[in-house]
């Protein structure tokens, strides 16, 4: 599996010899933030779930900032703030209005009030925001600890796995 994914993703050499993104080299040249890690891969997963989650613009610009800052894997971030995506979009943010109604002791319905958008959106924009909010500060903690836990795993299984390929190897 890491062969595959480094086989795809690009690494800290290929930012600094590419023309265009030779002047972010200072920030994303560095090999640590594309080293695939389990400690890395996880918040960078987690840091991009968060942005993902919580904001609706500029979402990877986020992401790459605090990885680099946090030291994560930056392609782990990016590409995990797809979480919302053109069909994704939708669902999360009316799930996230719903429960931000819900925890605002709201009656779940949009505001009926519709002379004004300004109006729709500060009947909205309440609940949206605490929903989004509770999600970010949610989901990212439990990506972080499921893809730990998911990567201990599966090096304990490939651990196992060698071992026995020893063993018979030896014995026979």
């Amino acid at each position: 599996m890491k062969k595959t994914l480094r086989r795809w993703l690009p690494d800290a050499k290929t930012v600094r010899e590419n023309r265009s993104l030779r002047w972010l080299a200072p920030f994303l040249g560095r090999d640590e933030l594309w080293y695939l890690s389990r400690r890395g891969v996880a918040l960078g997963m987690a840091v991009g779930v968060f942005f993902g989650l919580l904001t609706p613009f500029a979402q990877i610009l986020f992401a790459v900032a605090v990885s680099i800052l946090l030291r994560a894997n930056v392609a782990a971030a990016a590409l995990s703030t797809l979480v919302t995506n053109p069909v994704t979009f939708a669902p999360v943010y009316w799930l996230a209005y719903r429960v931000g109604q819900w925890l605002l002791g709201g009656s779940g319905a949009p505001p009926a009030d519709h002379s004004s958008l300004l109006a729709d959106l500060t009947g909205v924009g309440k609940p949206l925001l605490v929903g989004l909010v509770l999600f970010a500060f949610t989901v990212s903690p439990l990506v972080y600890f499921g893809v730990n836990g998911l990567w201990r795993a599966s090096s304990a299984w490939a651990w196992r796995r060698r071992s026995r390929r020893r063993a018979r190897a030896a014995g026979a």
